[in-house]
């Protein structure tokens, strides 16, 4: 295998020869490119998609990560399956791992079949330097986008339905922060329609942005685009629109100590060793005025306001939060 990846080396400006000769990107950048570590949660259309460009770019270590298996319906839109491949029903990240492999199978890939939680969310984003987004909900994604915000790790959102796209980088100390930006809402709609024509496109700038962020060049912009009426906006999103008590470094203001110290903890059918452990990770400040315990709480995140009020979007945890709100001394 050594002389094989010896070889590789030798031909590498013969390989990259045409986007060395981009104004955007020199040796420099190129080995930049090589160095990155960068995560992507989700290898659907959006994820698989994304992943390929990187790894085409020279991208050498990636993380990927899902829980869903291929389905005929993922065909139209999804790079990394053909025909039959959708009907394998196999893991999303067996798949885009297998066809990433064809492309060059040298690059170190390290695939994570399983959901996205506030409880792996930090273990997720540890060791990264760039997430590049292939979620298709904004609940998912405010898990991981927290997380990365809190380490000062760049997180470039990706969004596509139908003909419609957006996407924004989201970079401590230079643009706003995800919950500045998005409402996540109580209940998303499944099965967004979505054209492979789309999902190419947001790829495309999303890699773009990858490179501003190589080149430290981002633009605190969210990109929007109608591929139908071909038709492209910039809305600002720079870092004066964020609320969010955290520094420019990116390392949020931690009140675990606090927490615990209260002993914010209750029973949800799983292990208090667990929970606490998911505390120690999952408790950062979001924005000025409430802090977001990332607990299980059904699938809903609870709120502890500064007035000390309590509150979740799910009314069945009444029971609940009636525990942590006695032992917090809040009010509901």
């Amino acid at each position: 295998m050594e002389p094989i990846i010896s070889i590789l080396s030798d031909l590498r400006e013969e390989i990259y020869d045409r986007q060395l000769k981009s104004s955007l990107i020199d040796n420099f950048v190129q080995e930049k490119i090589e160095e990155l570590r960068v995560l992507i949660p989700g290898c659907g259309a959006l994820g698989s998609v994304i992943s390929e460009m990187l790894v085409r770019l020279g991208v050498r270590k990636l993380r990927i990560v899902d829980f869903d298996f291929v389905e005929p319906s993922n065909y139209p839109r999804t790079g990394s399956i053909g025909l039959f491949d959708s009907l394998s029903r196999i893991p999303k990240v067996v798949a885009c791992e297998s066809f990433l492999r064809r492309i060059n199978p040298f690059v170190e890939i390290e695939s994570v079949y399983g959901w996205v939680s506030p409880l792996n969310s930090e273990s997720l984003v540890d060791g990264m330097d760039i997430v590049m987004d292939g979620l298709d909900n904004l609940k998912t994604r405010s898990f991981i986008a927290k997380a990365a915000w809190s380490k000062g790790i760049p997180y470039v959102y990706s969004g596509v339905s139908d003909h419609y796209y957006n996407v924004v980088p989201l970079i401590p100390g230079k643009t706003t922060c995800f919950d500045c930006l998005f409402t996540v809402p109580k209940k998303e709609e499944g099965g967004i329609p979505v054209l492979v024509s789309t999902v190419y496109s947001a790829a495309a700038i999303a890699v773009m942005v990858l490179l501003q962020v190589i080149r430290d060049a981002v633009e605190s912009v969210m990109v929007i685009g109608d591929l139908f009426n071909f038709s492209i906006d910039k809305i600002p999103v720079s870092v004066d629109g964020c609320n969010c008590n955290v520094e420019t470094s990116g390392k949020g203001t931690c009140v675990l100590e606090e927490m615990i110290d209260k002993q914010v903890l209750f029973t949800s059918g799983i292990d208090l060793g667990v929970l606490e452990d998911s505390l120690k990770q999952d408790c950062i400040i979001v924005n000025r005025d409430k802090w977001i315990l990332s607990m299980l709480c059904g699938s809903d995140v609870i709120s502890i306001y500064r007035d000390d009020t309590i509150a979740c979007e799910n009314g069945d945890c009444k029971e609940r939060l009636n525990i942590i709100a006695g032992r917090l001394g809040c009010n509901l």
